[in-house]
């Protein structure tokens, strides 16, 4: 008996070996592609499902790193901008100190609560000085030349609070400023601008909005939540602050740290509810891919004189299946070229699919 198991066994080995062999081979050979669909039956019928999977999530790799890495600070903040920067330090110092750099005996809150809403309580008659009593709103302001050469204010940069009655969404309340409203009765600020040319932030009652603009077009901007900020509070921030120079590098650059994180945080549910929705979109995309081309071979195949007629739609759904590990590999160039990450894959196993049907499958092959 012992005998017999062991010819046995030895008699399987050379199977094993070849359909290996033959797996391999289907990386960089299209007629092993074929041949593995062809031959491999059975529990091997899970091999070809497997790679098919794999080979998906593969090619999502370097579009799925890309987006994660993403930071929200890198669009508002990532490049040098004194007018934003020191809006925010500006801003930070003036709920601490007041028009005349005296220090507040009692500080304006400004935070997020635990409940992930906005908290702002201003007890000041100079914090804000633009609009009217505390329907108003934060503004800096440099002199620039007109037209006829005349000096006059510009606005540089503004914060708003969403604190007008519930029925004005922070939609809304974003809408008002983007189109130089007033956020507060929806009034237009000047008859003469339809576009807000500040930087700006707006603080919701539910999400916080950045926008960093030039006289011309937006630079860049983006609305986040305070799903992560809880308990965040820039009234503690300010205070930490006491006592340094607004204008210093320190004191700036202190206040940028504070808003890249206060930025990234409010982004990052944005971020990552848009990356798995569009991945999975990508991932259903390549996979329907796979099925399309095995149905394309399929339907290649069913002429009356087509000797590769013999082809079951099974057979030909695991030759794309075969051929689908090779462009995944070959997809992961998209680290270098992060702007086609998300398409390679396509463009590369369709031409290995278009390669293997009229190089391996043309009739007058046989």
């Amino acid at each position: 008996m012992s005998n017999k198991k062991k010819k046995a066994k030895k008699q399987a080995n050379p199977e094993i070996a070849a359909n290996i062999f033959l797996g391999l081979k289907t990386t960089v050979s299209n007629d092993a592609c074929i041949k593995a669909a062809r031959e491999w039956k059975g529990a091997l019928n899970i091999v070809p499902i497997v790679l098919a999977l794999g080979s998906v999530v593969l090619a999502l790799v370097p579009y799925f790193g890309q987006q994660n890495g993403l930071q929200g600070s890198t669009a508002v903040l990532g490049t040098p901008s004194s007018s934003y920067e020191t809006g925010l330090s500006q801003l930070i110092h003036s709920l601490a100190y007041d028009s005349n750099g005296n220090e507040r005996p009692e500080a304006i809150t400004l935070e997020v609560s635990a409940e992930g809403k906005l908290h702002f309580v201003n007890n000041t008659t100079d914090f804000f000085n633009s609009g009217s009593g505390q329907d108003g709103w934060y503004t800096i302001t440099r002199k620039e030349e007109n037209a006829d050469k005349d000096l006059q204010d510009q606005i540089m940069f503004e914060a708003f609070f969403n604190t007008a009655p519930a029925t004005t969404t922070d939609e809304m309340f974003y809408s008002y400023i983007d189109a130089f409203k007033n956020p507060f009765t929806g009034n237009l600020r000047d008859s003469q601008v339809e576009v807000f040319k500040g930087s700006y932030i707006a603080f919701g009652r539910e999400s916080v909005r950045f926008r960093h603009r030039n006289e011309i077009v937006t630079f860049a901007g983006l609305t986040g939540s305070y799903e992560l900020l809880k308990g965040k509070s820039l009234t503690d921030f300010a205070a930490s602050l006491k006592g340094q120079d607004v204008n210093s590098s320190q004191y700036i650059d202190s206040v940028k740290t504070f808003f890249v994180d206060f930025v990234n945080k409010s982004y990052e549910p944005a971020k990552q509810k848009g990356l798995w929705m569009y991945t999975g979109i990508f991932f259903g995309v390549d996979l329907g891919a796979m099925i399309l081309f095995g149905l394309m071979l399929f339907l290649m195949t069913r002429g009356k004189k087509n000797p590769f007629r013999i082809y079951t739609f099974w057979e030909t759904q695991k030759m794309a299946y075969f051929a689908a590990p090779t462009p995944a590999i070959l997809s992961l160039i998209g680290f270098a070229i992060p702007n086609m990450a998300f398409i390679l894959f396509f463009f590369i196993f369709g031409f290995r699919m278009m390669w293997m049907s009229m190089k391996s499958m043309r009739p007058i092959a046989q």
